[in-house]
């Protein structure tokens, strides 16, 4: 009451509720009043969501015109000839519903997953479409349970209570056709009024947020060691190419994440596959992820991509040959709830699957979208937050305001994130920084190198500088505050090992460890091809 919430004591609430919800996010007092029709994510206004001993009343008058449905059903599939791919089932589910909606409904988004919460259901609904396909095949018929999800759009809007009646109604009945058969679980359709759906190109448009009924895809870490002979103009490109390509045919799978670095041309030995004779190769070593629709097993999909990529590859030009490959299945965790505080804005992202987008609005504008990926480390096999794309959305805090922020080792990796935005933001605005905006970000950065840097942070300020450097902006008035700047980077940073370097294009820095006694000296080469390269630092500790 008041936007403030009043306790009730006691065991129960005299008066009536409608409408109650909750949602997985926050809404700014904008937002939720875009929310007039629509249901939310985790408490909706169902009456699966609540307990009562008594029927409750139907009001005609709150009525609500709305566009946007989500749906979402478990269904059990009949077909014929062993397993369809995802995307079969998809197109095939696609056919299904539009054959049963009325020409102002259309769908998009259609997601069909393996689900085990299908409840058992009276074949005999589906028996004349299975005699249909006996008669046309011989393969065996077999049963699978599905989880369908959908975004529905009925144009001219209408009263929500009538939609959700509507299409739970007609998806309730099963569908029969020469190929496959759907009978779906009348007690799993969920139909709830979704926010308008965002205009967005090439990008996720959708929240994704994790239920236990949500996809899990499964992912494996392939290990690929190859060998070409001959000659390519980008070696990495076409390896990478080439796998994708192998494995897209499956329609379920990806590979993602590729980590290609090459060896020194050797002769390759004997595989147990077919070889191209034995010359001078180079070899190439090839780590990449792939995710998998969870349609298969772990072993199918295992079998699968060692049968797919255990093969000769050869044009004109060049031959390419499986020298050694290993899969190895991983479950890498969600990335958990984070909330950010940014130059636009603080957000909540939402526990998300790996290799999944949480998309969230802008707060200014609020119409527009920010993207955040679950990213799948192929370093370690493990996710973590990336980087939110705030490409749409405009920045909340300028330069000069960074003027009066206190650096302490607590925040200091905040304040450099925050000047890298501002200065990434400002530069692809503009071809340069202000003297004062230049003067402020140098110092600002000095005073986080006095209270102590590591190396991620130590690669941020570099990054920094870099991107300064190699801009429009006239760094000679403070050239010697941002040598200083390196320098005293080179006495704090903190790092583990013998040597370190830190490079951005048109920087390097250079650290090492050495024991006094017996140390004669230092040589070191340095190469840059391009100001938009990073330099190649050679470093030897004479001892």
């Amino acid at each position: 009451m008041g936007k403030g919430v009043q306790p009730e004591y006691g065991n129960s609430l005299i008066g009536d509720i409608s409408q109650f919800r909750i949602w997985s996010k926050q809404w700014s007092e904008e937002e939720l009043q875009r929310q007039e029709c629509t249901d939310a994510d985790v408490i909706s206004w169902d009456e699966r969501h609540w307990k009562s001993d008594c029927s409750p009343p139907n009001d005609h008058h709150l009525k609500c015109n709305w566009s946007w449905y989500k749906v979402k059903m478990n269904v059990l599939y009949q077909y014929v000839g062993g397993m369809y791919s995802v995307t079969f089932l998809r197109n095939a589910t696609e056919q299904w519903l539009k054959s049963v909606f009325p020409s102002n409904v259309s769908i998009s988004d259609t997601y069909v997953t393996p689900s085990y919460a299908c409840r058992q259901v009276n074949n005999s609904a589906v028996l004349n479409g299975q005699q249909r396909q006996e008669s046309h095949y011989s393969t065996s018929i077999g049963f699978t349970c599905y989880l369908v999800k959908l975004t529905v759009k009925v144009e001219p809007a209408a009263d929500v209570g009538l939609v959700q009646a509507e299409i739970t109604a007609k998806l309730s009945f099963p569908f029969a056709s020469d190929f496959l058969n759907a009978q779906p679980d009348p007690e799993s359709i969920l139909v709830l009024s979704a926010d308008s759906y965002p205009a967005v190109t090439d990008r996720p448009s959708t929240v994704n947020t994790v239920s236990s009924s949500d996809k899990a895809d499964i992912f494996f870490r392939v290990n690929l060691v190859l060998g070409i002979t001959g000659f390519h103009s980008d070696p990495l490109l076409f390896i990478k190419t080439w796998v994708k390509e192998k494995l897209i045919y499956s329609s379920t799978m990806k590979a993602l994440n590729f980590l290609i670095s090459g060896t020194a041309a050797s002769n390759l030995v004997l595989y147990n596959g077919p070889l191209a004779p034995i010359e001078q190769q180079k070899q190439y070593i090839c780590n990449f992820h792939v995710q998998e629709d969870y349609l298969y097993s772990v072993s199918e999909v295992q079998t699968y991509i060692e049968n797919t990529l255990n093969v000769l590859f050869s044009n004109e030009s060049i031959t390419l040959q499986t020298v050694s490959l290993k899969t190895k299945h991983i479950e890498p965790s969600d990335c958990l709830e984070e909330r950010t505080s940014t130059i636009y804005g603080k957000y909540f992202w939402a526990r998300t699957f790996p290799q999944d987008i949480q998309t969230m609005r802008c707060q200014d504008p609020p119409q527009e979208n920010a993207y955040r990926l679950c990213k799948l480390e192929i370093s370690t096999d493990t996710t973590k937050w990336a980087k939110a794309d705030m490409t749409n959305c405009n920045p909340r805090v300028t330069i000069p305001q960074i003027e009066n922020v206190t650096v302490t080792t607590e925040n200091a990796g905040e304040v450099v994130e925050t000047i890298q935005d501002l200065v990434n933001e400002q530069l692809s605005n503009s071809s340069q920084l202000s003297p004062d905006d230049l003067t402020t970000v140098v110092g600002k950065l000095s005073e986080v190198v006095d209270v102590g840097s590591n190396s991620e942070l130590g690669a941020n300020i570099v990054t920094i500088v870099a991107d300064i450097l190699i801009s429009s902006t006239d760094v000679t008035t403070i050239s010697n505050v941002v040598l200083n700047l390196t320098s005293k980077m080179g006495d704090t940073l903190d790092f583990h090992g013998t040597a370190e370097t830190i490079a951005a294009p048109s920087v390097a820095l250079s650290l090492c460890n050495v024991e006094t006694q017996g140390f004669s000296g230092l040589t070191f080469g340095v190469s840059s091809l391009s100001t938009n390269l990073k330099p190649q630092v050679g470093l030897y500790i004479n001892q």
